[in-house]
């Protein structure tokens, strides 16, 4: 029989050294497999990049949109003349609101018109008196007139021709003021007043 030492150092495996060749074949697909790696994540990076550089962009233009509406946001001096105008135009708002409630509600309402009142006081006229002042308010509600005489007794006169007229009949004639003028001593100045009777 015959014995055989595994010990032996023909019997051990070898390491076998790598070649010179198989190291640059093995460091040539190294670089390929890393170059191709690249290329790929280079690919796969690039519209990744220019997606950040335009969401950069869009950044700095609402960044620049921000400081124009903080801007614009910040309290201005109020313009007192701008102020003063709009009051001015709420006061007159205010007012034609008013009178055209007034209007409305009938408040300033004469059916008649005013041509009777006029008319009336020419047909009556009495002579020796003339008209200086007619005075219409209230809608026609109230009538006066001031005038002068050359004589005191033609006012009674002239007040009672206009009783008579028919655009007076709802009125009575409240107040009758007659005095002298110091400067015109035959000419009296007189003052008549109506009311709703």
């Amino acid at each position: 029989m015959q014995q055989i030492n595994l010990y032996q150092e023909q019997f051990k495996k070898r390491k076998v050294p790598l070649s010179g060749v198989s190291l640059c074949l093995i460091l040539i697909i190294s670089v390929a497999a890393l170059t191709v790696v690249q290329l790929f994540s280079q690919q796969a990076l690039g519209p990744l990049e220019a997606e950040q550089a335009e969401m950069s962009l869009q950044m700095e233009d609402l960044t620049a949109r921000v400081a124009v509406a903080e801007q614009a946001a910040r309290p201005r001096p109020a313009d007192k003349q701008l102020a003063s105008e709009v009051e001015g135009l709420v006061r007159r708002l205010q007012h034609n609101q008013r009178l055209l409630q007034a209007l409305t509600e009938g408040a300033m309402s004469n059916t008649r018109g005013f041509s009777g009142y006029f008319e009336a006081v020419a047909n009556r006229h009495v002579n020796g008196t003339w008209i200086t002042r007619l005075q219409i308010a209230g809608g026609g509600q109230q009538f006066g007139f001031s005038g002068k005489s050359v004589q005191p007794e033609l006012v009674p006169a002239y007040l009672e021709n206009l009783a008579d007229d028919q655009v007076f009949d709802d009125f009575s004639f409240n107040v009758l003021e007659i005095e002298r003028n110091e400067k015109d001593v035959p000419v009296i100045d007189f003052n008549i007043s109506t009311g709703n009777g």
